[in-house]
């Protein structure tokens, strides 16, 4: 988990910005056998801001899969 601050004027709203985000993400890699690997990826990120407009969550979901030849 990892955490960001962020202050900063916006111009287009006239006023100062701070966010806070945090981060997760989760791997897990399974050998399917000899050649073949697969990979599950999971991400979360979460930015309080105070402007509204940059407020947000966003979950990301990935599955991988690799062979060696």
């Amino acid at each position: 988990m990892q955490k960001r601050d962020y202050d900063d004027y916006n111009t287009l709203f006239q006023s100062y910005r701070n966010d806070t985000t945090w981060y997760g993400s989760f791997n897990f890699i399974q050998r399917i056998n000899s050649i073949f690997s697969a990979e599950l990826q999971a991400n979360y990120t979460h930015a309080n801001s105070t402007l509204s407009v940059y407020d947000y969550d966003k979950y990301t979901v990935s599955l991988n899969l690799s062979g060696r030849f």
